[in-house]
């Protein structure tokens, strides 16, 4: 009786679900972000295998929300 239970609940809530496309490069923009606010701009440099520290300014540029929480610590409204 518990499997039919559960089978129905994992059946309705992936029903409620909406379809999302995500392609590949949205994946790895997505992963470099992640690794700039854990790692070191050099560490992450080596991770995905770029050349140049300047090939990573457009992820840097997209951490906006980081930015946001150091400007209102530092002037609360």
């Amino acid at each position: 009786m518990s499997r039919i239970r559960c089978r129905r609940f994992k059946e309705t809530t992936l029903e409620k679900q909406p379809e999302k496309s995500v392609n590949i490069q949205q994946l790895r923009a997505n992963r470099i972000i992640l690794w700039l606010r854990l790692h070191s701009i050099i560490e992450v440099q080596y991770f995905t295998g770029f050349k140049y520290l300047s090939s990573l300014e457009p992820y840097r540029m997209a951490d906006v929300g980081s930015l946001r929480e150091a400007i209102e610590e530092g002037f609360p409204v």
